[in-house]
């Protein structure tokens, strides 16, 4: 009996579908049994956030201490975010998690372990100096501990009703400074100056804490400079010192003969004049000069002739890291510098960040009816550094004052960014007047989505066009063209 044509090709088609079901299966099965052998992954983010930076790569290369990792939850619940709900994935925090995956894999010396802190209540007791919470990642090497909280993980911003969104991710940055501040001998100590009504330094503060920098405020006016710590930083006072807070700089950056202090000062173009402070930094060779610096270049503004990124000094010994990194600095609203000498006695200066040759300055007497232009100088200088080097036991030693012309130097917005180079410049700057032998810089990894902010009225608009419209759209073009076809 002839079979038909109909039953040929319905016959050919289920041996067609049951072949590419067993290819599949195959192929699955073959992937699964590979991927038990080798790391099989695939970073399409934007910002390879779930890639290792080299030089995590190299700390970890070159780490031989025993380290354990602490994750307290179990596994499915913190790529989960902590909602309790297993089957969930949140973005972020599985991204921290594959972060600490790769650690533990990178070392022998590294072990990664979930811990549920409900079914195992013991775990608690043996760190009775630590309040533990859920999704906090504990480091743990010898005697020595880091406790980092789950929002310590990730750069966040609050938004409505106190909700924290997700902005990047720092968690390979926690980790490896973690690591560090469990494996290292010494720290280096940075005391943050207050009692002046300063700016809000969280953001510098922050990234010298998580680069293994142990910081804490003093107020300048109460209390005497930490003898034991290697920089201090003054950020935007608002009100002068008096001489006596002079005599107490003066003092840390002589340390009894033996130098090798650093004090950070960040100007502010908002600051009344300081005097004391200002004549203080003269004496180091910089001028913290009255107006605002403009750019006006247009290679490198960015909103406006104040908002603009800058030139760093392809002289100096300071700025090479960055520039072969090819990074630049963008640090807005700057108070105009200017070295008052090169060299003299003892003392010099350094530029290391200036604008371009068409920036300018605009004295606070300004016409406001002038050109811009009419006040183009070129090359302004806005951030210097002053150093001292003397002889000590044979060995030169120096002490050095580095100012900044804006304390938007530190901006958060501008020191997560990893597009400049403001946080690692910063941190290898500090590194090196500080004699710090090797540090690790790592840029935040953006894993926020892309919002879209529309009023109440826009909202209902969108909700009515997607719920009502298209699809009622949808229907009547499918209905037309059925009826359409029907009749041909």
């Amino acid at each position: 009996m002839k079979k038909s044509k109909k039953f040929r090709y319905g016959s050919f088609a289920t041996l067609l579908t049951l072949g590419v079901l067993v290819i599949a299966i195959a192929v699955n099965v073959a992937v699964n049994l590979l991927g038990q052998r080798v790391t099989l992954r695939l970073d399409t983010t934007a910002s390879s956030a779930f890639n290792i930076s080299e030089e995590v790569d190299e700390l970890l290369a070159n780490l031989d201490q025993p380290v354990t990792i602490y994750v307290l939850n179990d596994e499915a619940n913190f790529v989960a975010g902590g909602t309790g709900n297993s089957a969930a994935k949140d973005p972020s925090f599985t991204q921290a998690n594959e972060v600490f995956k790769y650690f533990a894999n990178a070392n022998d010396q590294i072990t990664l372990q979930y811990v549920n802190m409900v079914r195992d209540p013991n775990f608690q007791s043996q760190f009775s100096d630590l309040t533990l919470q859920q999704n906090d990642v504990l480091v743990v090497s010898g005697d020595r501990k880091m406790q980092i909280s789950s929002v310590d993980l990730f750069n966040t911003q609050v938004v409505a009703n106190s909700y924290l969104r997700i902005l990047s991710s720092k968690a390979e940055n926690a980790l490896a400074s973690a690591i560090l501040v469990v494996t290292s001998e010494n720290t280096t100590k940075v005391s943050l100056l207050t009692g002046h009504n300063e700016y809000d330094a969280t953001s510098v503060t922050e990234l010298l804490g998580q680069n293994n920098y142990t910081v804490k405020s003093q107020n300048i006016g109460t209390e005497s400079i930490d003898p034991e710590a290697d920089a201090v930083i003054i950020y935007g006072p608002s009100t002068d010192y008096s001489p006596e807070e002079i005599e107490k700089l003066d003092a840390f950056l002589q340390n009894g003969g033996q130098y090798g202090k650093t004090a950070f000062y960040f100007a502010a173009n908002d600051q009344p004049e300081l005097p004391n402070l200002e004549a203080f930094l003269e004496e180091w060779g910089i001028i913290v000069e009255p107006g605002v610096a403009f750019e006006n270049g247009s290679n490198f503004i960015i909103q406006d002739q104040f908002n603009a990124v800058n030139v760093l000094n392809s002289d100096s010994v300071y700025t090479e890291n960055c520039l072969n990194k090819g990074k630049v600095p963008y640090i807005p609203y700057c108070r105009p510098l200017t070295a008052a000498f090169k060299n003299s006695g003892s003392r010099s200066t350094t530029m290391l960040i200036r604008m371009s040759a068409d920036s300018g300055i605009i004295p606070p007497d300004a016409d406001k009816n002038a050109s811009i232009t009419d006040f183009v100088t070129g090359y302004v200088p806005i951030m210097l550094l002053g150093q001292n080097k003397v002889e000590v036991g044979g060995e030169q030693k120096a002490s050095n004052v580095v100012v900044c012309g804006s304390v938007y130097y530190g901006a958060s917005e501008i020191i997560q960014n990893s597009a400049f180079a403001n946080a690692d410049f910063l941190v290898e700057l500090t590194g090196t007047l500080t004699g710090r032998d090797s540090q690790v810089i790592i840029a935040p990894k953006d894993m926020a989505a892309k919002y879209l902010d529309i009023a109440s009225d826009g909202a209902s608009f969108m909700r009515i066009l997607f719920i009502g419209v298209l699809p009622v759209g949808c229907l009547a073009v499918g209905a037309f063209v059925f009826l359409r076809r029907r009749h041909l």
